[in-house]
């Protein structure tokens, strides 16, 4: 199955149409795999906070501060995922174009909580996909047709795991469709998918286990 963790990405681009790979500096490990699946070779993607980081109570350090100020274009999960993000962008002092890759999703309450976590609905990682292309489009106009056509590939694949994964859990029972998990980070998979996950901590990893 396909999960999505994905917090800010950081993108310093050279010149549009330049032969020069773009650099780009990423807090979501995630995130950057689907900047390279959009972009290929054109970005050169660097991961800050990676796959055993948690985004939720990360600390930005010296270092990040300086790679926001020399970003062209930045990418933020929103809706409640970076709390600390503000924060560095204004301290960076950085022009850069700020992108929300959720951009059109509905969020989801759970117990009065907005969840972040929506890139866990393949419905839903499409939206990304197609929102970091626009926006690389406008960043660097000159590899749009290439950013363009490697997303609608990547879309159909997306498309492709959705189907088959709705035809797969589609057969499970209903006392078969509860997951337990240590971290309540499944709610818009739940969704799609008609499951019911439990979990000791809520939607933020900081939060008190619950009852």
């Amino acid at each position: 199955m396909y999960f999505i963790a994905l917090a800010l990405g950081i993108f310093t681009l050279s010149a549009a149409g330049s032969a020069v790979p773009l650099n780009s500096f990423l807090f979501g490990s995630i995130l950057g795999d689907m900047v390279e699946q959009v972009t290929g070779d054109i970005v050169s993607v660097t991961t800050i906070v990676g796959p055993d980081s948690d985004a939720h109570t990360y600390k930005p350090n010296v270092s990040d501060s300086r790679s926001v100020t020399e970003a062209d274009v930045i990418f933020v999960n929103g809706i409640g995922f970076e709390i600390w993000f503000e924060p560095l962008i204004q301290a960076s002092g950085t022009k850069a174009k700020v992108y929300i890759a959720t951009e059109s999703i509905v969020p989801l309450k759970i117990d009065g909580e907005t969840d972040p976590h929506a890139w866990n609905a393949l419905p839903n990682g499409i939206i990304y996909i197609r929102n970091i292309t626009q926006a690389m489009t406008k960043a660097d106009p000159m590899n749009a047709e290439i950013n363009k056509g490697n997303a609608l590939r990547y879309i159909s694949k997306l498309k492709d795991l959705h189907d088959r994964t709705t035809a797969d859990l589609i057969t499970l029972p209903n006392k078969r469709r509860t997951v337990v998990t240590a971290h309540d980070a499944f709610g818009y998979f739940a969704n799609s998918y008609a499951l019911r996950f439990l979990a000791p901590l809520g939607i933020d990893t900081s939060a008190e286990p619950s009852t």
